[in-house]
């Protein structure tokens, strides 16, 4: 029994519905969708960190074999097809491939700041060479 003019902040007497059988499977549905959301939030960017990691060993790979050319044929290659089939018949020094986004690294030989080394670029994840995402040997 209720005293009149009394604040009721909640009915002690209603009990809440049973969600029944489609209830229960639409709560975990929402669960299950927003767990599966923040892992594959998640292996996206593992994804990209995997991307960038690999740019910045295949830069290093690359001035590696730029410096060793260089050491054989005193002069720079004359571009990365060279370090594939450099000539008289020395071993390949690398195979070049495409960056992890699919477009070929940038070389500039003797390098813009040192005429003793070398410029190895990728234009990262938006494939522009004088963006801030850069990886390069610079």
């Amino acid at each position: 029994m209720r005293k009149q003019g009394a604040i009721v902040l909640g009915d002690k007497d209603r009990r809440p519905r049973a969600l029944g059988q489609w209830g229960k499977r639409l709560k975990w549905a929402v669960v299950a969708f927003g767990v599966l959301s923040c892992a594959g939030l998640s292996v996206s960017s593992i994804d990209e960190e995997m991307r960038v990691r690999q740019a910045e060993l295949d830069v290093s790979r690359i001035g590696h074999a730029v410096r060793l050319f260089r050491a054989d044929a005193n002069r720079c290659p004359s571009g990365l097809a060279e370090l594939e089939a450099p000539p008289n018949d020395v071993a390949p020094y690398l195979r070049v491939e495409n960056d992890p986004w699919d477009r070929p690294y940038q070389l500039a030989c003797p390098a813009h700041s040192d005429p003793t080394e070398v410029d190895v670029v990728s234009g990262g994840p938006d494939g522009e060479v004088t963006a801030a995402d850069n990886i390069s040997s610079l």
